[in-house]
């Protein structure tokens, strides 16, 4: 299943449809906050690669659970952090800060 999730994910993020696209930040971010979006797909790839060496079990299952955990979770910190510098200054994007 995780293999086909990521492939969803990384098809998401090169055509830039699905339901995270699909929000009402001002328009002219929209493009900028598309783009940005698209790299947080990049996750899809990253789940790929860790179902694959799960599976064919290159690497001990749980050193590629702890690691592509961790690199989710650096990806997804980096994202929080570029999207704050980005488009921090339009308050209705940043609806907890």
């Amino acid at each position: 299943m995780n293999p086909a999730f990521g492939a969803y994910r990384s098809v998401g993020g090169i055509t830039k449809k699905g339901g995270l696209y699909k929000n009402d930040y001002p328009k002219e971010i929209q493009e900028g906050v598309k783009a940005s979006m698209s790299v947080l797909h990049t996750g899809g790839i990253l789940l790929i690669a860790s179902s694959l060496l799960e599976i064919f079990q290159i690497f001990p299952q749980n050193l590629v659970v702890y690691v592509s955990w961790g690199l989710c979770m650096v990806l997804v910190v980096a994202y929080a952090i570029h999207f704050k510098r980005r488009f921090g200054k339009y308050p209705e994007v940043m609806p907890c800060a």
